[in-house]
């Protein structure tokens, strides 16, 4: 059997999408995932081997970076074909919770559990706001909340400082999980409030409803790649949802109703 050392990009939403092609390559090669996020692989021990991400000595690049304007795929089968995968790639996350179940404190009564994904800058809070057009009015986004927050238990995760202070968050654990709690938490959650980040890969892979906020104000600009950035491209399979920021009050109501709807159909599963 050959070997075969992969790596995809740097981020959590990346090891998502490597996780998937690991998988699939571990049917016809020895793996080893390169990434920075080794807890991301656990469902896979034993048949991948996990090192720290590095890009020298990788035979198969699973990253779509070079191939973001091509409109007919989505970013994670551009994944997949830069790592001359060409058969479909089940993007799944067969996640086992690790922490027992302590994930589940978090419900209130039989509400629905919806994540709700703290504010922060783009690609990495770059010093150079790169990106920044990417991020949505947060106050369409505390509209979402609202509309939901008296029928859902609403937990906030992520890092660093927010941008934005969400209102009717019923716990902010913002900072306070690890890789691996987050996962758990995200296992144990019926659905996802975001906009553009790993969530929509972790939504994907967790087989999840999910509603994203997305900015119209990066299809304006004029930089290339930001403009790419769009739900018919980023989004893969028909979990994830988008509504743009400047829709109107109706649009928005009726996106988080359909949103809810969903969530608490998998809370009774």
């Amino acid at each position: 059997m050959s070997r075969a050392h992969v790596r995809g990009g740097s981020g959590l939403g990346d090891a998502i999408y490597l996780q998937s092609v690991a998988r699939h390559l571990a049917r016809d090669h020895d793996v080893t995932a390169h990434t920075d996020y080794a807890d991301v692989f656990r469902p896979l021990a034993g048949r991948v081997k996990v090192g720290h991400f590095r890009r020298d000595g990788i035979t198969h690049v699973a990253h779509y970076s070079s191939r973001r304007r091509q409109s007919e795929t989505t970013q994670f089968q551009d994944c997949c074909i830069n790592a001359r995968i060409n058969e479909p790639v089940d993007l799944r996350l067969d996640w086992r919770q690790v922490d027992g179940g302590k994930a589940r404190r978090y419900r209130r009564d039989d509400m629905p559990l919806v994540l709700v994904q703290a504010p922060r800058a783009p690609f990495g809070n770059r010093p150079d706001c790169y990106g920044i057009e990417l991020l949505p009015d947060f106050q369409k986004m505390q509209r979402a909340i609202d509309l939901i927050a008296a029928r859902a238990t609403v937990v906030q995760v992520g890092t660093g400082k927010p941008l934005y202070e969400f209102s009717g968050i019923d716990e902010d654990l913002t900072d306070r999980t690890s890789v691996i709690e987050l996962i758990d938490l995200c296992a144990e959650a019926d659905g996802f409030l975001g906009y553009v980040s790993y969530m929509i890969p972790m939504a994907e892979a967790l087989k999840k409803p999910a509603l994203f906020i997305w900015s119209h104000r990066g299809l304006l600009v004029h930089d290339r790649i930001i403009k790419s950035i769009t739900p018919d491209k980023i989004f893969h399979g028909n979990h994830c949802k988008a509504v743009f920021d400047n829709a109107d009050d109706r649009e928005m109501r009726n996106a988080a109703n359909t949103f809810f709807d969903l969530c608490r159909r998998e809370a009774l599963v």
